[in-house]
């Protein structure tokens, strides 16, 4: 009987204890470092409460800084972002990153961008 309890006592606490704890990490989202999503690794810098102009100085200022400036990726908060989980936003961003990559813009879209955003700060400005 002794040998019967001793053995339920191992296995209990060598196998079925690390499977829960295994399983409550997976279940509750504390996924351990092997398991978090590889766009974690990117270097991503978020800027908040910057003007485009500042941006646009903070973004020359950083990128002789690293061997590949390409592999940095940089965003601007939006109303959106603001409320996301940290680790939500940066998978995010790097999603987009990898996209914009893969996809570049034309240089038509580029413009029109760029006609949007000097619109946007316009009405902005207004406020």
């Amino acid at each position: 009987m002794i040998l019967i309890l001793f053995t339920w006592v191992l296995v209990y606490n060598i196998v079925i204890k690390r499977a829960i704890t295994k399983f409550r990490c997976i279940r509750m989202g504390r996924a351990r470092m092997d398991q978090q999503p590889p766009e974690l690794q990117n270097k991503v810098i978020i800027m908040n409460g910057f003007s485009n102009d500042e941006i646009a100085g903070i973004m020359a200022a950083v990128k002789p800084l690293f061997e590949n400036p390409r592999d940095l990726i940089f965003a601007k908060t939006t109303k959106h972002s603001v409320e996301m989980k940290l680790k939500d936003l940066i998978v995010d961003i790097s999603q987009d990153h990898e996209y914009l990559r893969k996809n570049p813009p034309t240089k038509e879209q580029r413009e029109a961008h760029a006609q949007r955003r000097a619109q946007a700060d316009d009405s902005e400005d207004a406020e």
